[in-house]
């Protein structure tokens, strides 16, 4: 079968691909991008508190209403299952391959109580625009047995790897999104442990009269880009609440959903909020009638946030010369504990350096996590991946590889000691048959 591009591209989210010709959209001047990064360093200044912004409509947003009403503490842990997003340039029929049983079992066992299940849309749905999924085969089978035979979580993931908000290649608009979303809450909104992740890492997509709309590369000084995808995200949470489901929402953000620019980092995004700019602070005024949204995030550790590299540089600092992941967290915390949010990372990542740094990173991870969980406001993290035989730091065939790093058995389904993992690689045996 066709062999996949195994690294990541861009930001986040794009791996097991081919390379993606050109960019996703005009950019902002270079060196204006590069200066306002390196001025990421600081912390926007707080204004006086509003209750209340104004929207493009002039109508009232709250920022800090509550939306989420549930589980409290980090309850939904465990870890990406690739196999359905694998060869996305494919289409429906690329070199997919359903995630294992047996590596589902595995994971369960170290801990996994929350699968993170990604799909592209031209699996997930044949006709653009349907209001229907009819999937390919192997994705009913598999969600039946996260979620039944595991008595676990599974968050549906829409993901199109280096694509983005596109469908075969081709920019998709808002009404197209919003009707994936009914079709998706018909076939799995009365499963009590499905969640709804609405997209990975958006960027593209057609809005405004023009292609390539969601541009992870803008400062979006203006706003436009935010003030648009919150109404598609509104637009997807009313008709999930509308066809009577109650499962819990995921919302990303614009700048590839990053944890260390999600609030603007001092550097993108429209004046709101007490930020003078204020990244994703927008979304913070989505309304839910069953309030059940968290807030969707990633975090890689190398310098460029991407997962393209191993080594854990990018807890410290950014390869655009500004703080690191440690930083941006605090923000983000500081953020979702300002507008009363929860936050879910379910792509985290942090590749074995092999230079004799290995238990520096370990800590640093252990001590990330730490974060997470005394903040309050994280309610659980996935960790990525499993299922692409030949990417860089895949956990099933390179097991145990790092996974004690992600302390399944401090969090998620309670703490307690997992089947300790068993080395099968150590002389580059092949782990897909045990």
């Amino acid at each position: 079968g066709e062999a996949p591009f195994c690294t990541r591209q861009g930001g986040g989210g794009d791996r097991c691909e081919e390379p993606a010709a050109g960019g996703g959209g005009a950019g902002e001047d270079t060196t204006s991008l590069l200066m306002s990064r390196v001025k990421g360093v600081r912390r926007a200044s707080v204004e006086s508190r509003l209750h209340m912004e104004v929207n493009a409509s002039s109508e009232q947003l709250d920022l800090y209403q509550s939306n989420y009403r549930g589980k409290n503490g980090m309850w939904c842990v465990g870890i990406n299952a690739v196999g359905y997003d694998l060869a996305a340039r494919g289409g429906r029929n690329g070199a997919w391959i359903p995630p294992r049983k047996a590596a589902l079992k595995y994971f369960r066992d170290q801990g996994s109580n929350c699968f993170r299940l990604p799909i592209t849309w031209e699996r997930l749905q044949s006709t653009l625009g349907d209001d229907f999924v009819d999937l390919i085969e192997g994705v009913a089978d598999t969600v039946n047995y996260i979620t039944n035979e595991l008595n676990a979580y599974v968050i549906i993931d829409p993901h199109n790897n280096d694509q983005g908000l596109q469908y075969n290649g081709k920019d998709v608009n808002q009404q197209q999104f919003v009707n994936l979303w009914k079709g998706i809450t018909k076939q799995w909104g009365s499963n009590s442990k499905a969640i709804f992740g609405l997209y990975n890492e958006p960027r593209y997509g057609y809005a405004d009269g023009r292609n390539g709309y969601f541009d992870p590369d803008s400062l979006d000084s203006d706003g436009q880009q935010i003030k648009n995808w919150f109404n598609w995200m509104q637009a997807a949470i009313d008709a999930v609440r509308n066809l009577g489901a109650d499962n819990l929402i995921l919302v990303p953000g614009l700048h590839w959903t990053g944890s260390r620019d999600w609030s603007g980092a001092d550097w993108w995004g429209e004046s709101i909020g007490g930020y003078s700019k204020g990244g994703n602070t927008r979304l913070a005024g989505l309304t839910d009638p069953k309030q059940r949204i968290a807030y969707d995030v990633h975090q890689y550790m190398d310098k460029k946030f991407t997962g393209e590299a191993v080594g854990c540089g990018g807890h410290a600092q950014s390869a655009w010369g500004g703080a690191g992941a440690d930083w941006g967290l605090g923000l983000t915390i500081d953020w979702a504990k300002r507008f009363n949010k929860k936050l879910i990372m379910t792509e985290i990542g942090s590749w074995l350096p092999n230079d004799g740094s290995n238990s520096e990173c370990k800590r640093l991870m252990g001590d990330f996590l730490k974060r997470m969980d005394d903040s309050g406001v994280f309610i659980g993290y996935q960790v990525w991946q499993f299922g692409c035989d030949g990417c860089m730091a895949d956990q099933w065939t390179l097991k145990p590889y790092n996974l004690d790093w992600y302390r399944w058995d401090l969090y998620g389904g309670g703490s307690r000691s997992p089947t300790p993992p068993q080395q099968c690689s150590g002389g580059g045996q092949d782990c897909r048959n045990t």
